[in-house]
């Protein structure tokens, strides 16, 4: 079985195809069938010539007006057929099908909600300027269905009434070819419109309906789903049985004046705006346009019912693309010039740039497993639909030192750190706080500078808020421990070799010893030396609160043996050099 997303339930009008014309209306529409009689001489005049073989034979071959003859008769043959088919339209009560049929298909490919009415007997009139917009727009769109395809219509007419011709047999195989058309379609989504064809004389009693679905069967038939203007908010089926001299089709609902199907085409069909419905009075809006990460964005919006009749029964939602929406619990209608509001908080769980829209639940039609959700149009051009958030995670602060490997939390010096803001855009505020130290200038720049207690192992923590000129706001914080001068000399020692030795020249690419005989270090190795640093600091530091001699691991004593060696031959600043060897065994 395939589907299109489209439900009668929630897709097609509550109100039946059911009608009064005018006097106006009803000629408009009889002229425009008189009008296209023409064609049918195009589809009957082959037929003709095969069927009256023998008799135009004869007419032809009388001397002077043989021509003559024959074409009288293709004429009296083709008016025989034209005049059936014009005298048996009468000033009668039709429907609007067409216009009924292209008007679901037009809301549809929109995505809105449709001005169903609440029931068979609630068709727009023309007594309020919702009914006339509504009604006019399914009159207008039935004139151009009837413009559009009136031709199909009579040429399949004629060739089903033209006695001894093809008839339902030529209709079987038209309706087989366009049926590949039509699935064709629907594979690919969309629902069809399609016109039918019954035993009628009358083309103002065929009908026009919308498909949006296919099942081939296992004996071969095939059963289409259809939204039948006839009998709205139902699925009416028909079983299309090709096996017999002319098509048999079973239908779930009855054919009225139509008479038995004999044929299915699919229309021509162009979009068109409709009238909406429910809209966006005041469109959606986020606030603030940045903030961090687990920080509540706040959503609102309003919708306004400016269409025909009460809406259907619907929810709102305001949602992300992550995280859980805002939504309303009730399915709810909301009467015709009411307005409705939604409002509330969205979580993201990750940072970046998120979206967000709003739409309008129609809730899970029952036995389809549909969930049929709707667009909501602005009502203006000032009112958006959808809007983004930017989600920056928590500020990441670095300490500033005047060198690469110059370390800042060294007990009684002056700190130097900064924030990173590349995320959040221009016009930035900031503000630092400290705990366990003292904020000696920068408070409310990018960069802050901290006097650091003297004495080493104290905790300190530096916090920061970023705020935008929006309002959105991102927080950090950094707590580090004080070292003393011997551990910060130490993890600069270290810092230098490691950036030295994983640096060109001295780190040069594998089989390439370049000009001056370039060495590569083991990842290995750069891990041994970062964890001989962290040892040798801690050993440093509890050496200074006791007061005694430093105790270094194997590890840690083989790499400050080999260090001093390694200072040399990259050059590393004598100072660092000369600790590394004051500490070697």
């Amino acid at each position: 079985m395939t589907r299109a997303h489209y439900c009668p339930e929630t897709d097609g009008f509550a109100f039946t195809n059911d009608w009064t014309f005018d006097t106006t209306e009803t000629a408009t529409l009889t002229q425009l069938v008189t009008d296209a009689v023409d064609v049918i001489e195009i589809v009957l005049a082959p037929l003709i010539l095969v069927a009256e073989g023998p008799v135009l034979s004869v007419e032809a071959g009388v001397p002077f007006i043989g021509p003559w003859l024959v074409a009288k008769t293709i004429e009296a043959e083709n008016n025989a057929i034209v005049n059936g088919i014009v005298q048996a339209i009468t000033a009668g009560h039709y429907g609007l099908c067409g216009g009924m049929a292209f008007a679901s298909l037009d809301y549809w490919l929109k995505g809105w909600v449709v001005p169903c009415g609440i029931n068979a007997n609630d068709q727009p009139q023309r007594t309020s300027p919702t009914g006339t917009a509504l009604r006019n727009y399914i009159w207008g769109r039935l004139l151009q269905s009837v413009k559009d395809n009136v031709g199909t219509f009579l040429q399949w007419m004629a060739v089903l009434h033209f006695e001894g011709g093809p008839g339902a047999t030529w209709l079987r195989d038209q309706t087989k070819s366009e049926l590949v058309k039509l699935k064709a379609r629907i594979k690919g989504g969309t629902p069809v419109t399609v016109g039918l064809v019954g035993t009628t004389w009358n083309p103002l009693f065929n009908h026009q309906v919308l498909v949006y679905g296919f099942n081939d069967n296992p004996d071969e038939t095939t059963t289409l789903f259809v939204y039948d203007n006839n009998y709205p908010r139902v699925e009416t089926t028909y079983r299309m049985d090709f096996s017999g001299p002319e098509l048999q089709v079973a239908e779930s609902q009855k054919f009225g004046d139509r008479g038995p199907m004999k044929g299915l085409f699919c229309t021509t069909y162009a979009p068109a705006t409709p009238p909406r419905t429910v809209v966006l009075r005041t469109g959606l809006t986020v606030s603030p346009a940045v903030t961090g990460l687990g920080d509540p964005v706040n959503v609102q919006m309003t919708i306004a019912n400016i269409g025909f009749h009460a809406s259907p029964a619907m929810s709102l939602v305001i949602a992300g693309d992550a995280g859980a929406a805002v939504q309303e619990v009730a399915l709810t209608t909301l009467a015709e010039g009411g307005t409705r509001s939604l409002a509330g908080h969205l979580a993201f769980p990750g940072a970046g740039n998120h979206k967000i829209g709003v739409i309008a639940s129609l809730g899970t039609v029952m036995g389809t497993g549909m969930a049929i959700t709707k667009f909501l149009p602005p009502e203006t051009s000032a009112q958006l639909p959808s809007g983004s958030v930017v989600i920056v995670g928590e500020r990441l602060i670095d300490a500033d030192g005047q060198t690469i490997c110059q370390v800042s939390n060294m007990a009684g010096e002056v700190g130097r750190f900064s924030v990173r803001v590349d995320d959040m855009g221009a016009g930035l505020s900031f503000a630092w706080t400290a705990t366990g130290a003292l904020i000696v200038s920068g408070a409310t720049s990018q960069e802050v500078q901290v006097q650091l207690p003297a004495q080493p192992g104290a905790s300190v923590t530096l916090s920061v808020t970023v705020k935008r000129p929006d309002g959105g706001l991102s927080t950090g914080s950094y707590t580090f421990a004080t070292i003393t001068s011997m551990a910060a000399a130490l993890e600069q020692m270290i810092c230098e070799i490691s950036h030295v030795i994983t640096q060109p020249p001295f780190q040069t690419k594998p089989g390439d010893p370049g000009p001056d005989g370039g060495r590569i270090a083991n990842p290995g190795d750069i891990a041994t030396l970062a964890a001989a640093a962290a040892q040798l600091s801690q050993a440093a530091n509890a050496a200074v609160k006791a007061g005694t001699a430093v105790t270094l691991s194997p590890v840690a004593r083989l790499s400050l043996a080999l260090q001093p060696a390694i200072a040399t031959s990259v050059g590393l600043p004598t100072a660092v050099g000369n600790v590394a060897a004051r500490l070697a065994p």
